[in-house]
């Protein structure tokens, strides 16, 4: 055994000699060998192997998988269960009565689920191009799907957009997709209304196994963990079902998972995922994200993916960035990104020290200050997300900035801060994301982690360089760095374009080469 960050993991070779069983039930995630996240996850199916073996020979046979997708099913919903604190309660929850009465009213509730769906109406449809959406207003069809969309419209395609939702949807009738005129097909209510076919039968599977899952789970509730698996399977098969389409496209990359990719697989011949937001620790954007094609933003975002071994992988940019590849006039020399260090961080980052974070942002402003001060020549933009500024810690750093007439102070979100990055020559930033995609607009970006504030954000800026302040927090160092990035210095330039290859290298059109690929599909699907 040896123990990494304080959690005892047990070493592959000694694991392979105590406990005799398939090695397919091993994993070697070699990226994650740092993340405590998933040591600690990995630590839990080890101790529990020949409970979790169990478990994964049942999910195969009882749902017809591989044993690699039962296990990498059971492995997620392990992931997911011990992630938040309420979901990790119910995860080590020793109380099986309590649990198996839990289990037994999931099936009343699913058995009553079943009989309503009797009254939806839902008929057979088959498309050659389908895309999910979650969300009407500002979703992935006008982040993402519109740009292929264009690109395709010459062509005789079948298109529709599935609508669905991971939980209980608001408005779970609307069928009103922002910028979409096709088809939509919503599905938002399968998270309340399961087919009676699959109710009935994930009813005739699973019932009685309670009494087997009773057993099991007496040092961890595996119970809790089997619920999840059967909701997902019942959730997906909902959302798909008499459904069929060639080709399947998905923004939310982190919403895919084996259980998913298993059932969408009956009724769709390809899945494509878009990376949708930089890969930072964060398990659900690196591990078991199924699908057959993969375009993400780097070449460091694929090496950062795990559990997908047998997708094909592409680097190609952020669609994100599409709008604002077009060269624009620079009117901002400094773009200064307000970071959220009083939101309640540790919840998320529970190794954060969150008032050294805030002590460094504010010695960050400090420095922000006296540089603006002492170049009124300059000008600076202080961005904060949403519409307004009026919010903690913007609303107080606005008033140090008062009597400072060469910053200008502004809220947006979204595609707006991808204008103001756009007119800017340098982005100063702590753990935005932001950062990252101005790299695809060859930006320079000068990252500060004073007094390693921001390491456990993993967002590579761990060791002091040229692009990244963390040992020097006095103003001097500051004022150098940012007049050395300021400067149209030769070194400085080839610095950052390396940067942007490993980054954000976005050379050509990304929707262009996802529609080429699409089309290619659906030709080889026609013969």
């Amino acid at each position: 055994m040896v123990s990494v960050k304080g959690w005892v993991v047990m070493k592959r070779d000694d694991f392979a000699r105590e406990i005799d069983i398939d090695q397919e039930l091993n994993v070697d995630f070699e990226s994650l060998n740092g993340n405590r996240d998933w040591l600690e996850v990995y630590a839990l199916y080890q101790e529990n192997i020949e409970i979790f073996s169990e478990i994964i020979e049942q999910t195969m046979h009882r749902y017809d998988m591989t044993k690699i997708q039962a296990r990498d099913a059971v492995l997620y919903e392990l992931m997911s269960a011990n992630y938040e604190r309420y979901h990790r309660e119910s995860l080590h929850s020793r109380n099986r009565v309590k649990w198996s009465f839990v289990y037994i009213a999931t099936f009343s509730g699913l058995f009553l689920s079943g009989l309503l769906s009797l009254f939806v109406i839902q008929r057979k449809l088959k498309f050659n191009l389908l895309f999910e959406e979650m969300f009407a207003k500002d979703g992935w069809n006008k982040r993402f799907y519109r740009y292929i969309t264009q690109i395709l419209s010459n062509k005789t395609i079948s298109k529709a957009i599935l609508y669905t939702h991971p939980g209980i949807a608001k408005d779970i009738f609307n069928k009103s997709i922002e910028q979409w005129d096709g088809n939509v097909i919503n599905r938002r209510y399968s998270s309340l209304l399961f087919g009676f076919k699959e109710s009935f039968l994930m009813i005739s599977k699973n019932l009685f196994f309670i009494h087997r899952l009773f057993k099991l789970s007496k040092n961890l509730n595996i119970i809790y963990i089997y619920l999840r698996i059967i909701r997902k399977h019942l959730l997906y098969s909902s959302q798909i079902k008499n459904i069929e389409a060639d080709v399947m496209v998905a923004a939310g990359d982190y919403y895919w998972n084996p259980i998913k990719y298993f059932v969408y697989k009956k009724n769709v011949k390809n899945i494509i995922l878009l990376q949708h937001n930089f890969k930072n620790e964060y398990l659900h954007n690196r591990l078991f994200q199924y699908c057959d094609f993969y375009y993400a933003h780097s070449k460091q975002a694929i090496e950062k993916l795990e559990g997908i071994p047998f997708t094909k992988k592409y680097a190609i940019g952020s669609f994100q960035l599409l709008p604002y590849l077009k060269d624009v006039p620079i009117e901002y020399d400094i773009m200064f990104i307000n970071q959220t260090v009083n939101d309640n961080l540790t919840n998320v980052y529970p190794d954060l020290d969150q008032e050294q974070l805030i002590v460094s942002y504010y010695i960050l402003i400090d420095n922000f200050k006296q540089y603006m001060q002492q170049h009124p020549n300059l000008k600076a933009i202080y961005v904060a997300k949403g519409e307004t500024i009026d919010s903690e810690p913007s609303i107080t750093v606005k008033k140090m900035f008062q009597n400072i007439p060469n910053v200008t102070f502004e809220g947006a979100y979204g595609p707006k801060t991808f204008e103001v990055v756009k007119k800017s020559a340098l982005i100063i930033n702590m753990y935005s994301s932001v950062g990252f995609e101005a790299y695809g607009f060859d930006k320079k970006v000068l990252w500060i982690n004073y007094n390693g504030c921001c390491d456990v954000f993993k967002y590579d800026t761990e060791e002091e360089s040229l692009h990244v302040l963390k040992d020097s927090t006095d103003y001097n160092t500051f004022a150098n760095r940012v007049d050395l990035l300021l400067s149209p210095d030769v070194t400085v330039i080839d610095y950052y374009k390396k940067l942007k290859e490993k980054y954000m290298n976005i050379q050509e059109n990304p929707a262009k080469i996802v529609a080429d690929k699409i089309y290619a599909l659906l030709a080889v699907s026609s013969c």
